[in-house]
């Protein structure tokens, strides 16, 4: 179920630094937030559901890039139409990891599917996150890509549309 309540999303991605800050200072990863592109801060989302998306997608990063490597979380709005309370909101997740084979891209989605690599053995996980986060997204009317390069990393791509707090 979906829950759409008032959120700041400044507040939602310094929450999200907060929980995961202290494993990318164990694993001396670089993370970096940007979300110097958003103008309307304050919308109208499900803040568990999107917060346990980037978490999960960040927390994938910080499991498969190696130390000194780096990881960034993007939060871009698009332009919207006068006259309209909702806007489209991009959330890109990047890091410069072991990247996905293009022999498993197509599966990254399907539950229970984990890459068969070296990484593999070493790193816990079911491989039901991304068959996870892939529901939420859905579930909220958006979209989800991957796009990835085995030994170079990967960039994974959330995009949803949620209404705007105006001045009212």
């Amino acid at each position: 179920t979906i829950n759409e309540n008032k959120c700041d999303l400044r507040e939602l991605v310094e929450k999200i630094r907060g929980i995961l800050q202290p494993q990318m200072t164990a694993r001396n990863l670089t993370f970096t937030i940007d979300i110097e592109s958003v103008v309307n801060y304050e919308v109208y989302c499900d803040e568990t559901r999107i917060t346990q998306v980037l978490l999960n997608l960040l927390s994938n990063s910080v499991k498969y890039t190696e130390p000194g490597g780096s990881i960034s979380l993007m939060i871009h709005q698009k332009p919207y139409q006068s006259g309209r309370r909702y806007c489209g909101y991009v959330f890109r997740v990047t890091d410069n990891g072991i990247g996905i084979g293009k022999g498993f891209i197509g599966r990254v989605f399907e539950p229970f599917e984990r890459e068969n690599n070296s990484t593999v053995s070493k790193v816990m996980g079911s491989g039901l996150g991304m068959s996870i986060c892939k529901g939420i997204v859905d579930s909220m009317g958006g979209s989800m890509t991957v796009n990835s390069q085995q030994g170079r990393g990967s960039v994974i791509t959330v995009n949803l549309a949620m209404k705007y707090k105006t001045g009212d």
